[in-house]
């Protein structure tokens, strides 16, 4: 699992590797049906970072509002336009996160095969980690 695509070499030591994440769920001893338990737990708390993530940028661009005029902007308008396509961003990001890992699920689905909800819990922590280090960058 090490080199995975969202291990961004730029953020070290700083970044989150989706190889930490994933090893905790990817025991002999469990399941499947607790293998995608431990993964849907991971999901959760990497969802609280991003959050933590998006306020920590939100807070940050918000300072933009007291810097003095520059490109043309004042300080107040910078602010809203990096409120607004941050916010647009994440919307799309969104969007892009569900279509990507419904399509592992489906795929699973219409091949018969068992384990969509581990391939489909990968995804989203693959995914998860990868827009915190894009946030966090």
């Amino acid at each position: 699992m090490r080199g995975l695509p969202t291990d961004d070499p730029t953020l070290k030591p700083r970044q989150y590797r989706t190889f930490d994440y994933l090893k905790a769920c990817d025991k002999d001893d469990l399941s499947s049906v607790d293998r995608s338990g431990c993964l849907a737990d991971v999901v959760k708390k990497l969802r609280v970072t991003l959050r933590s993530e998006l306020q920590r940028q939100a807070a940050d661009d918000a300072e933009a509002e007291a810097q003095d005029p520059a490109g043309g902007k004042t300080g107040l308008e910078r602010a809203q336009i990096l409120k607004r396509n941050n916010a647009r961003t994440q919307k799309a990001w969104d969007a892009y996160f569900k279509a990507a890992c419904d399509a592992v699920a489906e795929k699973w689905e219409i091949s018969g095969g068992n384990g969509g909800a581990i391939a489909t819990g990968q995804c989203m922590v693959r995914m998860l980690v990868q827009r915190i280090n894009e946030v966090r960058g």
